[in-house]
């Protein structure tokens, strides 16, 4: 590891619940880090309070009209002091002590610019069952490479994005890279933005899923719209990726024959369970059309359409 420093960066609101399985995950790994940047964007719910029984921790407070998951994230960056800067959010949880070490070992070579993880879903009875993490392959390593922006712009639309997927929930980033070309202002997909950056760039992204995290939170249709409305807004502007929908007849079955398929959940939660499933189907099947409706009207139109009625992300239920 070359006694690289390792910084890292949590953006929180209200996480009461869950930061302390946080902060506590990251202080018993294998790599000890610097310090812990908390951006706190207006909690009321205790966080604070459990936040400052930690040493280790620096909270920077950040007015809840000017969060946003770009800018927000650079100023704990420009804050930090870590050779290396890992970025995380207040409810996920290591699954065990050495998901620093496998993302910080995975910088091999100067090119790298950034490692991501996995985050997963664990067994729980208050977290949907159809979301449980179920592993059908071996953890490994992946890497995206592309060389220049003449190369990255032969690749497909589905291709471009695929190449482009990051996850801040479990990243590490080399500091310098991150201060040299810190994320867009952008109130969604800011991870992903950056990696196209980057790789444009000649910069290398790996993915390592060996480095996982548990992360999970309910939503309710709004949320679950105004995300598929986001994600496909912001794949459509960087990406050109036109989202289809055809819808699935067959869904509701699937999801019934997996609540069936576990044995330690209530009939009664199963059945909540069901139709939390197709409640989030409806949701994301709505935003998708409604999204084709309006791309077709012009891209002025669309992003005029998104900037008046997405301005701030959505938030999860808590």
């Amino acid at each position: 590891m070359n006694n690289k420093t390792v910084s890292v960066v949590i953006p929180v609101k209200n996480e009461a619940k869950k930061i302390k399985a946080c902060i506590e995950g990251i202080l018993n790994q294998t790599i000890k880090v610097l310090e812990i940047i908390v951006l706190d964007s207006g909690s009321t719910d205790g966080t604070l309070d459990i936040l400052k029984k930690y040493q280790e921790v620096k909270i920077i407070n950040i007015s809840p009209q000017e969060f946003n998951h770009g800018e927000t994230r650079n100023v704990g960056v420009r804050e930090a002091k870590g050779d290396y800067v890992l970025l995380t959010v207040g409810d996920a949880v290591a699954i065990d002590n050495l998901w620093i070490e496998n993302l910080l070992s995975s910088f091999e070579n100067e090119n790298i610019a950034c490692v991501f993880g996995q985050q997963i879903v664990p067994h729980e009875p208050d977290k949907n069952p159809v979301e449980w993490f179920m592993p059908i392959s071996k953890p490994g390593k992946h890497i995206s490479y592309i060389g220049n922006e003449d190369n990255f712009n032969k690749l497909s639309s589905y291709e471009k994005q695929q190449m482009c997927f990051i996850d801040d929930v479990t990243a590490m980033y080399r500091r310098d890279l991150l201060l040299k070309y810190p994320y867009q202002k952008v109130n969604y997909s800011e991870d992903v933005i950056w990696a196209k950056e980057i790789l444009v760039k000649g910069y290398t992204i790996v993915y390592n899923s060996h480095a996982k995290v548990f992360h999970y939170h309910n939503t309710d249709y709004e949320f679950d719209f105004k995300r598929t409305f986001s994600v496909h807004y912001f794949r459509y502007i960087h990406f050109g990726l036109i989202p289809s929908y055809k819808r699935d007849f067959l869904f509701g079955l699937r999801v019934i024959k997996k609540l069936i398929s576990i044995k330690n959940i209530s009939l009664v939660n199963k059945l909540k369970w069901y139709f939390y499933n197709i409640n989030q189907q409806k949701a994301i099947r709505k935003a998708t059309n409604e999204f084709i409706e309006i791309m077709k009207k012009g891209d002025e139109n669309i992003k005029i359409y998104y900037n008046k009625n997405f301005g701030m992300p959505p938030v999860p239920i808590k």
